[in-house]
């Protein structure tokens, strides 16, 4: 599970709470695709930097070349992802979903 830590968080009011469902650790938000979900443990504000860790099922089994390439990929884009979570991002936006789906095919076809 990744974890990233930001110096500031966003003060733009891009995160939209009705698209978030309240855990008891802060945050959770389930996107609906490759079963990803981040984890906001603190909300991030101009005075405190966001916190979180990201799950999901896009890493393939293995240990071939080809599949630790694939994997390492997929940890640039996971880590990506957190970072715009945790810097306020809407990450659940379905512009943001497409562009996730285009980035795990372009990956895909590049190995």
């Amino acid at each position: 599970m990744k974890q990233h830590r930001r110096d500031q968080g966003a003060a733009d009011g891009t995160r939209h709470p009705d698209d978030q469902q309240l855990t008891f650790r802060g945050q959770q938000i389930h996107l609906p695709c490759f079963g990803i979900t981040v984890h906001l443990d603190q909300e991030c504000s101009p005075d405190s930097p966001g916190l979180g860790s990201i799950t999901s099922q896009l890493k393939a089994p293995g240990r071939g070349t080809l599949v630790r390439k694939f994997n390492a990929a997929i940890d640039g884009l996971e880590a990506l992802i957190l970072a715009h979570a945790c810097a306020g991002v809407d990450i659940t936006s379905p512009a943001y979903i497409e562009g996730i789906e285009t980035a795990v095919d372009a990956i895909g076809n590049h190995l």
